[in-house]
């Protein structure tokens, strides 16, 4: 109608013949059908309906291709079909979802061969938890906790290791200073923190020579870092030891089961069925490992090749693996280098979990809690797994140099050791388990370690800006990219809703306040 005025004042200016009018009234109809077809993209690219693509419109397979079934790339596609209409496939290299979450079913019990525990600051992973109606218990820590160091065996009932008075002074004066650096380390980005090249130029052991250094405090805090990082002391960055901590609220929040700590609840059921839960209302495509994302093609398109031969077309991507897998994938065009030296050294810890059932759950009878923590081989840390239904457990860390020497010629052997060091622990009562199940996450098929990518001295100040930095239409996600739990299932899941986040701002589309908060948040 907009065009009716120009006509008229036309036809009072000179006389139109008929063929000339017609041809001004198609081009009316012309003229209006292209400002209606304009509107109607502009209002699909703002409500985010499938096929409009970013910046072009060639038909694809999809609008976003997520590679990884694991919790953090299942929660950026859940939140993706929740908040718009693009379209959204999963790429999952195995026959399962989960990622580093995995569950052995044993008749009605489940037990946790990856990651294990949520906390009630882990505000992430609650969300999920509470979407899916998961229930949860806490983890059993009522009596003696076993300290093993310097080839004596202690016990104890605080919450961090109890050392005789210059040891424990000495421990006490590491946590301070650690606790006192992580208050000042930005978790959004580490380089920011005025002593981070110097902090990340030393490894944590380097670190650690700055006290009254004794072989009993090093050998509890190697524990720790062997069960956390899968790494030992000289393997990792003091920068990343100290950003790590911050991420998590501190020092004893990381270690500890008491209510607020890292270790404070399990899931009824296990932890896998989160992903599993995530997966049954979305697409997903097992056995489908992918080899090559190209995003060369002229007219904007993405083509993901993957390694049984099948291609996929997109028009963005979302890499949701760990970053030594993800280095492994040909990009075209090739990684900033930044991005690309980054992802090699962010290499994964070696963790081997070994649970033992039993008839009866004597280390309680004997008012143990199940804990140890050990500088012996083989164990790092234990804990009590007895299931909701009443089978007695104890789950056994094995981590770092331990876990590379048990790896994996010598898993039958690792199995005997470990129930003997419980024998050690517990009396003979442990002699004799049910069941003996073993997990080497250092030798799993598309994972190559566990329980999470961490960098070595120099590594951050020289590489880590490029962590979150995207590529073209690729946004990368994983729980190393968090910064709140990063490694653990909460940072999994923030990474998923940042990753959620930044593919709505590629398609134009608005992202819903709530979304920012969430991502943000990091108390209940």
């Amino acid at each position: 109608g907009g065009l009716m005025p120009f006509v008229v004042h036309k036809k009072m200016l000179f006389t139109v013949k008929r063929p000339q009018l017609l041809a001004l009234q198609a081009f009316a109809i012309v003229a209006v059908l292209f400002h209606s077809t304009c509107d109607a993209i502009a209002f699909q690219r703002e409500i985010g309906h499938p096929g409009t693509g970013v910046g072009s419109s060639p038909a694809v397979d999809a609008d976003v291709v997520v590679v990884g079934g694991g919790l953090s790339g299942l929660w950026t596609a859940t939140q993706l079909k929740e908040n718009t209409q693009l379209k959204v496939k999963v790429l999952e290299g195995r026959d399962r979802v989960g990622g580093r979450t995995k569950a052995f079913k044993d008749g009605d019990d489940t037990f946790d061969l990856g990651a294990h525990w949520v906390g009630t600051s882990q505000v992430h992973v609650a969300k999920v938890i509470e979407k899916l109606g998961v229930q949860t218990y806490r983890q059993y820590i009522k009596g003696t906790k076993v300290l093993d160091i310097q080839g004596k065996v202690r016990h104890y009932k605080t919450s961090i290791p109890l050392l005789p008075a210059l040891q424990e002074a000495n421990l006490a004066a590491f946590i301070g200073d650690v606790q006192l650096h992580v208050s000042k380390v930005p978790r959004e980005n580490p380089n920011n923190y005025s002593k981070a090249a110097h902090f990340d130029g030393m490894t944590v052991e380097s670190f650690c020579e700055a006290f009254p250094w004794d072989e009993a405090t090093r050998q509890v805090v190697e524990a720790t870092s062997r069960t956390v990082f899968g790494k030992d002391l000289e393997d990792l960055s003091a920068l990343q030891f100290l950003h790590y901590t911050a991420c998590t609220g501190g020092v004893l929040t990381l270690v500890d089961a008491t209510p607020g700590g890292a270790q404070e609840f399990k899931l009824v059921g296990g932890t896998q069925q989160l992903s599993d839960g995530l997966a049954d209302s979305l697409d997903v495509e097992f056995n489908t490992t992918v080899v090559g994302i190209d995003q060369s093609s002229e007219d904007g398109v993405i083509t993901i090749r993957t390694l049984n031969g099948k291609t996929f077309t997109c028009n963005s991507v979302v890499v949701a693996i760990p970053p030594h897998l993800a280095a492994a994938i040909w990009y075209t065009p090739v990684l900033p280098s930044k991005k690309a030296h980054l992802l090699t050294r962010m290499t994964q810890g070696h963790l081997i979990k070994v649970i033992t059932t039993y008839e009866k759950p004597f280390w309680r009878d004997s008012g143990f809690s199940g804990e140890v923590v050990s500088s012996a081989y083989p164990l790092d840390i234990c804990y009590d797994d007895t299931t909701p239904g009443g089978t007695p457990a104890l789950v056994c860390f094995v981590g770092g140099s331990s876990a590379v020497e048990a790896s994996p010629e010598n898993n039958d052997q690792l199995k005997q050791d470990v129930v003997s060091a419980l024998v050690k622990y517990f009396g003979e009562d442990a002699a004799n388990p049910t069941k003996v199940i073993h997990q080497d996450w250092g030798v799993e098929p598309l994972t190559g370690g566990c329980p999470v990518g961490s960098m070595n001295a120099g590594t951050i100040t020289q590489f880590g800006d490029a962590l979150r930095q995207q590529h073209g239409k690729i946004v990368f996600g994983a729980t190393e990219t968090a910064t709140w739990y990063p490694g653990y299932m909460n940072g999994a899941v923030q990474a998923g809703e940042r990753c959620a986040m930044e593919v709505m701002q590629q398609f134009g589309i608005a992202v819903p306040q709530e979304m920012k908060d969430f991502y943000d948040q990091t108390k209940p």
